[in-house]
């Protein structure tokens, strides 16, 4: 491929399956085009490319496409602190407001590979609702790769799945096929259903209807592969997707400030939460923080903080104000005034940068 021809590539996958390549990734990108141009039948990669980009892909060639490009790299129960929170804190919360009245739980995996983290949430549930057969239970999965939906319906997985797993858990919720394959109990696989989904092209459900909306979004390691505007764009849709109350998670590695501004950040264990509240009035991007004095450092600098369940506060605040705040536990706080100040452009000192990316 000559380099435009490249670039016009990189801006077509971008466009159409939200995937973002940089030059660093441009030699696995090759790799992979080489491999869908035999997939297609094309005996080079330029006569491919030359035909992609002429082409309004329908939903089956998309598919086949987004085969070629997408990673499957998961495993059950992987990053745990997710999974112990909705384990032990939000999940336990739904589930006793909701016992003998409104008796209904929505998970939605977007992202969910080949099927593991959906099953894993269903083993979780199946822990916490003894008699979830009296629940209505949906848990949905879905991805942009064909081929991982198929290995997800099917349920079959081999040990390399299971890293970190004890045994007794794979003779719990498996059943041995041979030494290395195991096959999900017919109750839990009963449990989700998987789509083909592209996050790039909302709507992603059909119906605004709220009986359409989710207790809990999983979206983790699939922001990766966003530009910016992929972000916010994806992380608005999933927030409309939501319940009021629902959270949704995302990897360690993709705390960003482009998640959209509505969502309530949550610390919890060395991860953040994203709760959707409603009834919080949200900061929006751009908006001013006001203060009763210029910010500069080294100067007296007045903070007004409210809360609905405290008088108003005012402190006097300079960098190591901040930090004494951080130590006293108020890191909510600390992180929307620190993320403010250097948005504002108000704050150069390095310190502001390192005292927000250890509350990160």
């Amino acid at each position: 491929m000559s380099r435009s021809q490249f670039i016009e590539l990189k801006a077509y996958l971008l466009k159409h399956l939200g995937l973002l390549y940089s030059e660093k990734q441009e030699k696995d990108l090759g790799a992979k085009i080489s491999a869908a141009a035999k997939g297609f039948a094309f005996d080079s990669s330029e006569r491919f490319v030359g035909w992609l980009l002429k082409q309004q892909l329908d939903a089956e060639q998309t598919k086949k496409l987004a085969s070629f490009l997408t990673i499957g790299e998961t495993y059950f129960f992987r990053e745990r602190k997710a999974l112990e929170y909705l384990e032990h804190k939000h999940l336990p919360h739904l589930i006793s407001k909701r016992r003998n009245k409104n008796q209904t739980l929505k998970i939605w995996s977007a992202g969910c590979s080949s099927g593991e983290e959906p099953y894993t949430i269903a083993i979780l549930l199946s822990r916490l609702l003894p008699g979830f057969k009296n629940w209505n239970i949906k848990i949905v999965g879905t991805d942009i790769n064909s081929k991982f939906l198929e290995k997800a319906k099917a349920g079959i997985y081999s040990k390399w799945s299971f890293r970190g797993i004890p045994e007794s858990f794979k003779s719990k919720y498996f059943d041995s096929i041979d030494d290395n394959r195991y096959k999900i109990k017919p109750y839990i696989r009963e449990m989700v259903d998987f789509s083909y989904l592209n996050l790039a092209t909302p709507p992603y459900f059909p119906s605004k209807n709220r009986k359409n909306s989710f207790d809990v979004v999983l979206c983790r390691n699939v922001l990766i592969y966003f530009s910016h505007d992929g972000i916010k764009m994806v992380t608005q849709n999933l927030y409309d997707n939501l319940n009021d109350g629902g959270v949704l998670l995302l990897s360690p590695v993709e705390t960003s400030t482009l998640i959209h501004p509505d969502f309530e950040r949550l610390p919890h264990d060395g991860i953040t939460v994203y709760k959707k509240d409603q009834g919080k009035k949200s900061v929006k991007p751009g908006k001013q923080l006001t203060f009763k004095t210029p910010v500069k450092l080294n100067k007296a600098l007045q903070i007004e903080a409210r809360s609905a369940n405290k008088p108003k506060l005012k402190e006097v605040a300079e960098l190591n104000g901040l930090q004494k705040l951080y130590n006293s536990g108020r890191i909510e706080e600390v992180e929307e005034l620190t993320q403010r100040l250097i948005d504002n452009g108000n704050s150069k000192h390095p310190g502001y940068l390192l005292l927000l990316a250890r509350i990160k």
